[in-house]
């Protein structure tokens, strides 16, 4: 069977960066999951030529600033069928483009201190949780926002060079109405699915570090989510 030729954005800031991280989510996708994958942490990849050869992108990148034009490839190839599934810091990142985040549908707002917490499943029924129960991780509980008519000036501000502590208010709010939400923590949303177009948008807010990356729950809901963005 034809394996799922995948694009994974990496870079940023280290905490997020490590060889060994991008070694483990790499086996993730291309070991567990089946994909034909591609790592890079260079921009210049989001273009139409370069991306009509990707079925899957994941987007694990934190706070890189692409071109518009890089957006425009990105957004363009999901809308006419290519899964994007992003990670944990993957609304954390394109903040200066308002397109990209009204298309995932969130941004990351603010996390308390790394610590312990369950993970509830809110929908069993789904594909990407199917079969995977509530369970314990130590990883960063993400607050996440979704008042999507406030992305085009939070981007604006971060074009401006506005500092990041300066607009959290920006963008705080319940997520979009075609948002699905399927798993929380602490009345946190941290994983919900949404459509863009002919493609499917996944995004999951867990996996900052190694702890999370090797707990077995997160696994298993990184290979069912690669599977349904992927169609």
């Amino acid at each position: 069977m034809p394996r799922t030729s995948t694009l994974l954005l990496m870079g940023g800031p280290e905490y997020h960066n490590k060889v060994f991280h991008y070694a483990e989510l790499s086996g993730i996708l291309a070991g567990e999951a089946g994909a034909d994958l591609r790592v890079t942490d260079d921009l210049d990849v989001l273009n139409s030529k370069t991306l009509a050869s990707f079925q899957v992108i994941v987007n694990w990148s934190t706070f890189l600033e692409p071109t518009d034009e890089q957006v425009q490839a990105l957004l363009g190839a999901v809308e006419n069928g290519v899964g994007l599934l992003a990670l944990h810091g993957g609304n954390a990142t394109f903040w200066n483009s308002a397109p990209y985040l009204t298309a995932l549908g969130s941004r990351f707002i603010r996390h308390a201190p790394y610590k312990h917490f369950q993970v509830e499943i809110d929908d069993r029924s789904h594909p990407i949780t199917a079969g995977v129960d509530n369970f314990e991780t130590d990883d960063e509980l993400y607050e996440i926002g979704g008042k999507v008519e406030d992305f085009p000036r939070f981007a604006d501000a971060i074009r401006a060079g506005q500092p990041r502590a300066e607009l959290r208010p920006l963008g705080d709010g319940p997520l979009p109405s075609d948002c699905h939400v399927l798993a929380s923590a602490e009345g946190h949303p941290l994983l919900y699915v949404k459509p863009l177009g002919r493609g499917r948008v996944h995004y999951n807010a867990l996996g900052h570090d190694l702890a999370s990356l090797t707990n077995p729950s997160y696994r298993h809901l990184i290979r069912q989510g690669f599977a349904w963005v992927a169609g």
